[in-house]
């Protein structure tokens, strides 16, 4: 008896963008092993980039510590509008960045993986 696969789904493409630190290694860890394929992009050079080749579906960017720079600086490189969850301390300097959600931290991967979900599936 054969069983019936279920067809292939699409892989859905993530791009975790920050400074160099822990907490961009931990989401991209988790997001990959949910079955995503996430990349850390820690600077505007290396994140532009893959923006050229292959949007990704999403971008997940830590905002404190100039990361709201960073991805100003990505953004305006891209031809196309890429959707962008922030994750934040609470931090003043959000103000007039595009996101469509922002997470504040310390948080939950359950909260978290929540948002990502949600925003994918829409």
């Amino acid at each position: 008896m054969h069983r019936k696969q279920a067809p292939l789904r699409s892989v859905q493409s993530i791009l975790v963008v920050g400074h160099n630190s822990p907490i961009l290694e931990s989401v991209t860890a988790v997001l990959n092993g949910r079955g995503y394929r996430a990349r850390i992009a820690v600077d505007p050079v290396r994140a532009s980039h893959p923006l050229g080749e292959l949007p990704p579906n999403l971008i997940v960017a830590d905002l404190d510590n100039g990361g709201v720079e960073l991805v100003q600086s990505i953004l305006s490189t891209g031809d196309s509008w890429v959707p962008l969850i922030g994750l934040t301390g609470g931090s003043d300097s959000i103000i007039g960045l595009e996101t469509v959600a922002l997470v504040t931290k310390p948080f939950g991967y359950r909260r978290f993986l929540a948002v990502i979900e949600e925003w994918l599936a829409s």
